[in-house]
């Protein structure tokens, strides 16, 4: 599991009431704001910064879809329904985040901690990919001559 988490949103409301800047008023917010904060206790950190809009294109598009009419899509596209509200105080319901093995993994894990495989022939491979990315504040970019450094993310 995850030991930290960093995690962000479009909305500046929920950001500010995760990091205890504004309170939830609203009873239904209060009540996705404890389970947020339950959640986040179970890792060594956890953090919810705000980003603009523009920045949380693939997000947005989750939500769009999530509210949208899923008849007309195609059939790889998942929807599960929930039964309940996961606010509820008696629902022990958690949206889980998992994250699977990505390639970018190894080369984070050299350039940010010095961990690297075992397999000899590996090390070489991700050390010499290493030299076309660099960490930033924790996130990984790769770099050009030619444009900005490209931020990267693992593939979902």
């Amino acid at each position: 599991m995850a030991r930290r988490v960093k995690a962000s949103s479009d909305s500046q409301l929920v950001v500010r009431q995760v990091n205890r800047e504004y309170e939830a008023k609203k009873a239904n917010m209060a009540a996705h704001l404890r389970k947020v904060q339950e959640a986040a206790l179970v890792f060594d950190s956890f953090t919810l910064n705000y980003i603009l809009r523009d920045q949380n294109t693939q997000e947005d598009t989750f939500s769009k879809l999530a509210t949208s009419d899923l008849s007309d899509l195609d059939h790889l596209v998942y929807n599960e329904t929930l039964l309940q509200s996961t606010a509820d105080p008696n629902s022990k319901a958690v949206m889980p985040a998992m994250a699977e093995p990505s390639w970018i993994d190894p080369i984070y894990s050299f350039l940010r901690e010095g961990i690297l495989p075992e397999e000899r022939k590996e090390v070489r491979r991700i050390q010499s990919k290493a030299t076309h990315y660099v960490v930033e504040v924790d996130t990984l970019y790769k770099k050009s001559l030619h444009i900005p450094p490209t931020m990267m993310s693992a593939p979902i």
